[in-house]
């Protein structure tokens, strides 16, 4: 997969003039770091689908992924339409 560089957003600077900002994520090194955990087929999934969604993110007016968004309505949709109680998801007698 090709490179991608994110940055954190940079927070305003501070009234006591010790800004801080924060540096750049360095999705090569995040996918490293994970492979110890997680195990290097693990971790290069991850990363993949974590880059994915922080992209489309970026890219939504609410910062929400769109993927999320749609798997929401789905499982809503899904559970209106079948009768599905919303709180104790139990079906309507």
């Amino acid at each position: 997969t090709p490179a991608i560089n994110l940055s954190l957003p940079q927070p305003p600077p501070s009234d006591s003039g010790g800004g801080s900002t924060m540096d750049p994520v360095d999705p090569r090194r995040a996918q490293l770091d994970l492979a110890g955990f997680l195990g290097e087929a693990e971790a290069a999934s991850f990363a993949e689908e974590l880059w994915t969604l922080l992209i489309d993110a970026q890219k939504s007016q609410g910062g929400i992924p769109r993927v999320l968004v749609e798997k929401k309505k789905s499982r809503v949709g899904k559970t209106a339409s079948f009768g599905w109680c919303w709180w104790c998801r139990a079906p309507w007698v």
